[in-house]
Order: structure tokens, then sequence, then C-alpha cells
């Protein structure tokens, strides 16, 4: 494995945006991932629960599209507080700022 700028990096990505994803990125490993936006997605559902109650709905058939967004070592200061591994990962006591240099 090598950092971001290191001869021999390859660049990686995922999917999801676990606390390990967040490790790895905020370490130099990961260049970006893609994040499934849980904060969202519990937002939705329970709004759609309420609805669905209220209006007396028993097999809504709604459908909830999660947009997600992407998190890359571009936009890291800004977004890694959404991701919700990030959000764990400090959580557990661990520093969301990087362990490395951006070239």
């Amino acid at each position: 494995w090598k950092k971001i700028g290191e001869e021999g990096h390859v660049i990686l990505g995922g999917l999801d945006g676990d606390s390990r994803a967040c490790q790895l990125m905020r370490d130099g490993f990961v260049d970006a991932t893609g994040v499934q936006d849980l904060f969202y997605e519990a937002d939705t559902i329970m709004q759609a629960m309420l609805d669905a109650i209220a209006a007396g709905e028993t097999t809504p058939e709604n459908w909830m599209d999660d947009p997600g967004f992407a998190l890359t070592q571009g936009n890291w200061e800004e977004k890694a507080n959404d991701m919700w591994g990030c959000k764990l990962f400090a959580e557990g006591g661990e520093s969301l700022d990087r362990t490395f240099e951006m070239p």
C-alpha cells in the first residue's frame, strides 16, 4: 500500500462510507468513496412512515431514492463529517485530520 503522492500509489475507491473507508482516506491510501447517506435514509423513511400512518396507508408503495454523495480527497474538509463512517470513527476518539500531506 502506497499513500497518495508516493511512487507506486494505485488509485483506490470504495462504496458505502464505513469507518474503515474513513480511516483509509484520512491516512491517504484511498482516493474517494461513494457514500450511502444513512442520515438521509433514516430521516426519509421515518417521514414516509409517519405520513403513511397519518394517511391510513397499510401498504405504502413509495420509492425513496438516496442520492448519496462522493467523498473525495478534494472535498474531504467539507464533507468528511457528513459520512456516517467518519462520524463513527470520530465518536471512537479518532481525529479526522489527515495523517499525510496532499501532493
